[in-house]
């Protein structure tokens, strides 16, 4: 009796409105379902694929009968799709809708009796929710206290504990539970990193078991005991994801080292670590060799994608005591390695296969964890591009070219960087312009270096030009709010007769400073 008054409850039956409204069409529907699949779902598991294409049928051929959870991580699935699919106005479109989709799951999420929402579904639309809010740069600055309440919901679940401890679990729910809590510890890490925050959870806070190597056809909810096991030389859908859970316990130790605020970590400790972490992004390469010999296609996002989320922490961990290198030649290691460590990050391959071309729009078109590492990976490249300048312009004479040659693949990551940032604001990721600005004017100060010119007018030169040109491409982005110009005074003020944009009235804004 008591449960028949609380599902009388006006609160208890909440349910938003018309969210299945918000499906596109069939085949938009599919291709965004297998672009999430191929990308992201590899290396942080969230969706049982098998169980999640069987709702996907059976809400195509029957929406009424949907529930509302699955409708939600269909949406958040396809909002984070969204980044990487298509061209032009088909793209921008969905790009337009996804924001939609994820205030709607926010919606949900918030909505009154969440105690109904602790359950898989409700951790797995968590999950997906602060994927698509990285990846659209939703309110990302904030993404550290949603990871938190992620963690205490997951560990409400008892999701950090083993399901041996829980002998009614099924082996399907024993394994998603598995695969869950990995994900939620593997954003937990990166997020730490991210926001130079310690780690929330401690390794020795959780017993939960790494997630067995199956692949998602090998467990369905009729399985009723575990199928042979299949070894880590065997490629399945959750091999990247026991990669990554390998060094969880290094970069876990790394987050708290470096975000020690109280104390300079210890070299002797920095060095130790960096050695563990390089030890296992080498054995990656087992992970090849197992794709290759079960004849499954290990594609290019996902070694891209394992890579960055390993070497990113290498970088983190070296950085610091890589820009004390230009005065403390004891640390001339952390240099080497925060700049390997850049480039590698860099020169990930953007083309091929298509799932390269995946891993390009990735870097372009979301934020999330590629913000703080393109900012790194820029301030390594930089300052190792100027030290290098500076040391050979004191043994050989100014406009000599040796030097220059031999930097060549700097100036190169450097022009990647400033093109990225640019691509970045033309498409409208990015408002922001300091990045672009900033990188045009280091590959300024770095040329005049070179040539032996007048470095800081070689800057403020560059500087107008890359800001007037951001402007025009944020201009372009203005599609229905006037914008109140004040009147002419100067040619600069005029619209350009080549381009059809108004270039920056630097007068003007001097005046305000």
């Amino acid at each position: 009796m008591a449960r028949v008054v609380k599902a009388e409850r006006p609160i208890s039956s909440y349910t938003l409105p018309d969210s299945k409204s918000h499906i596109p069409s069939r085949e938009t529907s599919d291709q965004l379902i297998q672009l999430y699949f191929r990308t992201f779902e590899s290396t942080s598991r969230v969706l049982h694929r098998v169980l999640f294409f069987q709702e996907y049928e059976q809400y195509w051929n029957d929406p009424a009968v949907a529930s509302t959870s699955f409708v939600i991580k269909l949406l958040l699935v396809m909002a984070i799709a969204t980044a990487l699919y298509g061209d032009g106005t088909t793209r921008n479109s969905l790009r337009s809708l996804a924001p939609q989709w994820i205030y709607l799951a926010q919606t949900w999420l918030s909505s009154p009796s969440e105690k109904s929402r602790l359950n898989l579904a409700g951790l797995e639309i968590e999950c997906l929710l602060i994927f698509a809010r990285q990846t659209h740069s939703l309110n990302d600055d904030l993404i550290w206290v949603t990871v938190g309440t992620l963690i205490r919901t997951a560990m409400s679940m008892g999701l950090h504990r083993d399901p041996s401890h829980f002998p009614k679990i099924s082996v399907l729910q024993a394994e998603l539970r598995r695969r869950l809590w990995a994900t939620v510890i593997e954003l937990a890490t990166q997020c730490s990193l991210d926001c130079g925050m310690p780690p929330m959870v401690s390794f020795y806070e959780f017993d939960c078991e790494p997630p067995s190597n199956y692949d998602d056809a090998d467990l369905d909810e009729q399985t009723k005991n575990y199928p042979p096991r299949k070894p880590d030389s065997v490629f399945t859908d959750t091999s990247i994801q026991i990669a990554l859970l390998r060094s969880l316990r290094t970069r876990l130790e790394i987050c708290r080292l470096i975000n020690d605020f109280r104390s300079t970590p210890p070299y002797e400790k920095v060095l130790s670590l960096s050695t563990e972490l390089t030890s296992h992004i080498r054995s990656h390469s087992q992970l090849y060799h197992a794709s290759k010999s079960s004849k499954r296609e290990f594609i290019t996002s996902h070694k891209n994608l394992l890579d960055l989320l390993s070497r990113r922490f290498i970088l983190a961990l070296h950085h610091p005591f890589a820009a004390q290198a230009r005065t403390d030649p004891r640390y001339y290691f952390s240099r080497k390695m925060a700049l390997d460590a850049s480039m590698i990050i860099l020169s990930h391959p953007e083309t091929g296969d298509s799932s390269a071309e995946d891993f390009a729009r990735m870097r372009l078109m979301s934020w999330g964890l590629f913000k703080e590492v393109i900012s790194r990976a820029s301030t390594a490249v930089s300052l190792e591009l100027i030290t290098q300048v500076n040391e050979d312009s004191s043994t050989s004479m100014p406009g000599s070219s040796a030097g220059s040659i031999a930097r060549k693949p700097l100036h190169e990551a450097v022009e990647m960087l400033v093109s990225l940032a640019r691509r970045r604001v033309q498409f409208g990721v990015e408002t922001n312009v300091k990045c672009y600005l900033f990188l045009s004017m280091l590959q300024a100060q770095t040329s005049a270096m070179e040539r032996g010119e007048d470095v800081r007018e070689a800057i403020m030169g560059r500087a107008k030009m890359a800001a007037e040109e951001a402007y025009g491409l944020l201009r372009k982005q203005v599609t229905h709010t006037p914008i109140d110009r004040p009147t002419p005074t100067s040619r600069s003020d005029e619209v350009s007769e080549e381009t059809g944009e108004s270039s920056v009235d630097w007068d003007f804004l001097v005046s305000w400073q």
